[in-house]
């Protein structure tokens, strides 16, 4: 079973939480990516981020394993 592991930038600290979903077999860890940025984060283009919407920090990516 593979976890799926977002990185997020919490108070100028970068953090690896795990999420609730794991990887099915066939999709690519970036797929996940993208899904849960859209999911969890809106997109800021004059500051080029994304912004989590329960304003904890900054999404920056996945990692799985």
């Amino acid at each position: 079973m593979t976890k799926v592991y977002l990185i997020l930038l919490i108070s100028n600290m970068y953090v690896l939480e795990l999420s609730n979903i794991t990887l099915q077999e066939g999709f690519y860890c970036g797929d996940y990516g993208a899904i849960l940025r859209e999911e969890l984060a809106d997109y800021n283009e004059e500051e080029n981020r994304w912004i989590l919407k329960d304003n904890r920090g900054d999404f920056f990516g996945v990692m799985c394993e």
